[in-house]
């Protein structure tokens, strides 16, 4: 018969890790994640300035493109992705505003003067991140 007593427990090998273990470890982490936080910052914001200047060339085609068959200045509104709005109440929400003005340049010698635009695209819907661009271009 046996003694239904005290049963004994058997040992258990030590798996675990240990307090210096784990800080040491996220010590480490931390190294490697820091640096990678702030170059997902810089890469946000190198995206952010290229779509800007892709939008802001898509305007400045159209712009080309439209200049042609107008003689005065005039304002015209574009959406997020470069649209020209041509409903008031897409005008209304547009964040980039474009003014046109007719600016001839006297060439040097004074006897003739080239048929030039003046374009301003104004940046209205992100506050404190809103550049003026000025762009000038001839006519024929």
């Amino acid at each position: 018969m046996k003694s239904l007593g005290m049963l004994s427990a058997k040992k258990m090998p030590d798996q675990a890790f240990t307090l210096v273990e784990v800080v040491m470890a996220i010590g480490v982490l931390s190294v490697a994640v820091i640096p990678l936080l702030g170059l997902l910052a810089s890469g946000l914001t190198a995206s952010r300035a290229n779509l800007d200047r892709a939008i802001g060339a898509q305007i400045c085609n159209w712009v080309q493109s439209d200049i042609r068959s107008q003689s005065n200045a005039y304002t015209a509104q574009f959406d997020e992705f470069g649209t020209c709005c041509t409903t008031n109440a897409a005008a209304a929400n547009a964040p980039y505003l474009v003014t046109i003005t007719p600016k001839p340049v006297l060439l040097p010698g004074g006897s003739l003067t080239l048929g030039a635009w003046e374009v301003a695209i104004k940046q209205t819907a992100r506050g404190n991140q809103a550049p003026d661009k000025k762009i000038v271009w001839g006519t024929q």
